[in-house]
């Protein structure tokens, strides 16, 4: 991030004019103009702790926004000195038949390059693609650029460029690159010598390249994480849009930049020829071919081959596919492609309605039934009579009306109706690979869930009270399912409970994964949360809202600590039951009583001696064997931290504690005091106050910036859980 003087002399530089400073400044010293991801349908929304601007980066999907963040922060293609997301709004004019149509804009992000200032769009190539055929007056290729007309006008209206960022199908592959890329880069060197990157770039020149396995066996000592670091540092190159670099025995590394765009180029063009091809062409034909009319076409053509053969005459159908054959056979294409048939392209599409009529039912089907309004079709029925009436045309049969409502995709009427999470729940089954977020490098992304234990437990405390079913948190590594933390908390959304799962998880590993991928709770979009992991420089992905689909790799695996745990302890079976009555209504998991440190110490052995060591699904190995088979190649990937006093402060939970002049601080019933407090003047104001969820008689105290461990006077006789993973 640019200070002051740098930016007035970047200013000078491009000579911005009075309307473009003022824009940026005010970018510049406010907030987002919005908060991206709550009511997104379908988006993994992220917070990225960026490491360029020095605060959290905001954005609204992994699919572009996230690749472009990525982009920026490594400068891969060009160099960036200030990246800005959810900049200040622009107003748009139109000119429509009833005059100029005015709306407001808002922009993904705000860039200053190095040689310019610009205002970035972020779309799919894709979504681009429906745009520009859905509103080609808005959307367009201008000169070979994909642009936004009326925003690109409004931009130069202020002195900015607007410029779009559009990603293809490499855009999963190229993400996975980046996000390894980028803990590649935070962590410290390696002690890699010149020499042996000199020998390294002499092994790749005139041309040659090498994946990375062959490149370590060829430069004695080198290690796959030092190819790593180097293609992080853009000391080497490699074509990441195209190769996996979790996949070190396939990935080219190439010594120079252009001769990795080349070899990236002509991959693209091969993996990508679906995407790429001419819609017309016999190719694409055959892939948009449904099965039943490639059976079709497969008849159809077998008969033909005997007329080929001079076996027998054609047909009275078949004289229309001699001039198609002889063509197809004169350019060396495909024989099958002239039997096509296009059964879902029959039928009588055109619409029996007029066009008056058409406008009044999409009106209402949109107004009343796709938000709930009306639920039936007869109900809305009524509705459109009296449009019909008030618009003097002639009345809908029902029949026409139920064949245009149920035209309408359910999951848009599952969202009018319940919501986010009825439109996840009425979505289509697709495919695993496209709809779950997984990662092959072991600890890079982490996955935070939680479920509720089956039986109430109480705890031996002072108080001797009976608990409730508590909710277990678990972090799952995504690539291994590994588990690398737990605790068990008390509430459906317990903040409490996420930080010291957070804790545990550092204090078993010695760090955190760098991406945690968690749902929507309220506890995972808490402040304390979100400022703990911008802290350790970790990012946040926000899966959307009732929708396991999207990484739901782990509900099964969490799924386990109920049916493996709970269930089986002592007293939880209706054999233990004995002299307790087990009926229908009366079960023994809901009339089981376990201790509170029990369960947890069953959890934890359960965790991490017993599921960490054992093979799952289809993997070769056990979590634990994994994680250390790829320790060797990638070296670790996880955010180091210290279990300090500043370690403890962040995964506290801020409070709203009141000064009481005569006995201290006071939080709720409890009394709290530091000895260093005694040394401070009085009166003095409480900056900050942080309660330490795994013991709630210790405070963290803020006072003239600086920290306090404040103690309960019954800090003696809490019973704390003595795990943390040690």
């Amino acid at each position: 991030m640019l200070d002051e003087t740098t930016f007035r002399s970047y200013a000078k530089r491009h000579t911005l004019s009075e309307a473009t400073l003022t824009y940026i400044q005010n970018v510049r010293t406010s907030d987002p103009s919005r908060a991206v991801g709550d009511h997104a349908v379908g988006n993994v929304c992220a917070r990225v702790a960026n490491s360029l601007m020095g605060h959290t980066t905001q954005a609204e999907s992994r699919t572009c926004e996230a690749v472009f963040v990525y982009q920026c922060e490594l400068a891969l293609v060009e160099p960036v000195l200030e990246l800005w997301c959810g900049p200040d709004h622009l107003q748009l004019r139109r000119q429509q038949q009833r005059g100029v149509h005015v709306a407001t804009y808002h922009p993904d992000f705000l860039v200053l390059f190095e040689d310019r200032p610009a205002i970035i769009e972020c779309k799919t190539a894709k979504k681009l693609t429906k745009l520009i055929k859905d509103k080609p007056s808005d959307w367009a290729y201008v000169d070979g650029t994909a642009r936004y007309l009326p925003a690109h006008e409004a931009a130069n209206a202020i002195g900015l460029r607007h410029e779009m960022f559009v990603v293809a199908e490499w855009a999963p592959t190229y993400l996975a690159n980046l996000e390894f890329l980028r803990v590649i880069r935070s962590r410290a060197e390696q002690s890699a010598s010149e020499r042996e990157l000199t020998t390294a770039l002499n092994r790749l020149s005139d041309g040659n390249s090498l994946s990375v396995f062959d490149l370590c066996d060829r430069v004695k000592g080198l290690a796959p994480e030092t190819v790593f670091e180097w293609i992080a540092n853009r000391k080497i190159h490699c074509a990441l849009k195209a190769q996996h670099l979790c996949q070190p025995d396939i990935t080219r590394i190439f010594a120079t930049r252009e001769e990795a765009k080349n070899y990236e180029s002509k991959l693209l063009l091969v993996l990508h020829k679906k995407a790429s091809m001419d819609p017309e062409s016999d190719d694409a034909k055959l892939i948009r071919a449904t099965p039943s009319e490639l059976t079709h076409a497969i008849k159809l053509r077998d008969a033909f081959d005997e007329v080929l053969r001079g076996e027998r005459g054609k047909t009275r159908n078949e004289y229309r596919y001699a001039p198609r054959v002889a063509e197809a056979i004169a350019n060396n294409c495909d024989t099958l492609v002239p039997f096509l048939p296009r059964f879902s392209e029959r039928g009588n599409t055109d619409s029996r309605l007029s066009d008056t009529q058409d406008k009044v039912v999409a009106k209402l089907i949109k107004e009343r039934f796709k938000t709930g309004i009306d639920k039936t079709i007869p109900a809305l029925l009524g509705h459109v009579d009296n449009a019909c009436k008030r618009e003097s045309i002639p009345s809908i049969s029902r029949e026409s009306l139920r064949l245009r409502c149920v035209r309408q995709a359910p999951e848009i009427i599952a969202r009018g109706r319940l919501g986010n999470r009825g439109y996840h729940s009425a979505l289509r089954a697709i495919d695993g690979k496209d709809a779950i977020l997984r990662s092959q490098i072991p600890g890079l992304i982490a996955h935070n869930d939680s479920t509720q234990w089956n039986q109430k437990l109480w705890a031996r405390l002072s108080v001797g009270d009976i608990l409730q079913c508590p909710w277990v948190y678990v972090t799952y590594c995504e690539a291994t399912q590994r588990a690398l933390g737990c605790w068990m908390g008390f509430g459906r959304s317990d903040r409490f409970a996420l930080m010291l799962c957070v804790r545990d998880e550092a204090a078993r590993n010695n760090g955190i994964s760098p991406y945690q991928f968690v749902d929507r709770g309220a506890e995972y979009g808490s402040i304390a949360y979100e400022r703990f992991l911008a802290f350790q420089e970790a990012t946040k992905y926000s899966r959307p809202a009732g929708a396991p689909r999207f990484g739901g790799i782990q509900e099964s695996a969490l799924k386990q600590v109920n049916a493996n745990v709970a269930e089986r302890l002592a007293g939880s079976t209706w054999a233990d039951q004995r002299g307790r009555h087990a009926s229908g209504s009366v079960k023994a998991i809901a009339t089981a009583r376990h201790i509170l440190e029990i369960a947890y110490g069953e959890l934890s052995n359960y965790l991490f001696n017993e599921w960490n060591n054992t093979g799952h699904g289809v993997a070769n190995a056990s979590p634990n064997a994994l994680t250390e088979q790829a320790l060797e190649i990638y070296g670790n990937v996880l955010r180091p931290v210290t279990d300090d006093l500043a370690f403890r402060i962040a995964t506290s939970v801020p409070v709203d504690a009141e000064l009481d002049e005569r006995k201290g601080i006071r939080l709720a019933y409890r009394e709290y005091w530091a000895e260093g407090l005694n040394h401070l003047r009085r009166p003095w104001h409480l900056d900050e106050c942080r309660i330490d969820p795994g013991c709630p008689s210790i405070l963290y105290v803020k006072v003239k910036t600086k920290w306090f461990e404040a103690h309960a006077r019954d800090h003696d006789l809490v019973n704390k859980l003595p795990l943390l993973g040690r």
